[in-house]
C-alpha cells in the first residue's frame, strides 16, 4: 500500500495504517534526528514526537505540496531544533556507544567493522551541514530536492555538501586506513 493509501485510512481512523507508515519511516527518521542531536535515545524520543504531531496534523497534509515523507522529516528536524535549544544537548560521540567484542568473530567480519567505525568516527567529524545531506542521500536515499526542502537550503548548496562532505569522508578514510 502507498503512502497515498495510508494517509486516507488514516483519516479514516485506521490505526494499522498508521502503524504501517511509522514501521515505514521510523528507522529512518531516527538516523535523520541523530544527525541533529548525536544522541540516539533522545532521537527516538523526537521521532516518537514528530509521528504523534504527524497523526494529529495528518488532516492538514497535502501531498501536492510534499511527499509524505518530507513532511514528516519537515516535523522531525523542528522538534530536533527544539530539543537542543530547550535541553543544550551535549554531543556524544557515535563510536562511544559501539561495543563490539572481537571473540570468535571471523578475521573479515571484523576488518568491515573496523573500517565501519572508523566510517562513523569521521562522519562525526563533519560540519553539521555536510554530516545532515550525506546521511539523508547516502542512508535514507533522499533525493536532493527532498534534502534541500528538509535542511532549507538551496539545490546546489545541497549538492556541493554531499560533494564536499564525501570527499572529506574519503580523505580522512584513506588518512586513517592507509587506502
Amino acid at each position: 500500500m502507498n503512502d497515498e493509501e495510508l494517509i486516507i485510512r488514516v483519516r479514516e481512523g485506521d490505526n494499522l495504517a498508521f502503524e504501517a507508515l511509522v514501521g515505514k519511516y521510523r528507522n529512518s527518521a531516527v538516523l535523520f534526528a541523530y544527525g541533529y542531536l548525536s544522541d540516539f535515545h533522545i532521537a527516538e524520543e523526537v521521532v516518537q514526537d514528530a509521528f504523534v504531531k504527524l497523526y494529529l496534523s495528518i488532516d492538514k497534509y497535502d501531498s501536492k505540496k510534499a511527499s509524505l515523507k518530507t513532511y514528516l522529516f519537515t516535523i522531525v528536524k523542528r522538534l530536533c531544533i527544539d530539543s537542543i535549544r530547550k535541553k543544550r544537548v551535549d554531543i556524544v560521540p557515535l563510536e562511544d556507544n559501539i561495543n563490539l567484542s572481537n571473540e570468535n568473530i571471523p578475521e573479515e567480519i571484523i576488518i568491515c567493522k573496523e573500517e565501519y567505525e572508523i566510517l562513523l568516527k569521521n562522519i562525526e567529524k563533519l560540519n553539521d551541514n555536510y554530516k545532515k545531506a550525506i546521511i539523508l542521500r547516502d542512508y535514507d536515499n533522499m533525493s536532493y530536492e527532498e534534502i534541500a526542502h528538509i535542511m532549507d537550503k538551496s539545490l546546489s548548496s545541497v549538492k556541493s555538501y554531499i560533494h564536499r562532505g564525501r570527499k572529506k569522508l574519503f580523505n580522512f578514510f584513506r588518512k586513517e586506513c592507509g587506502k
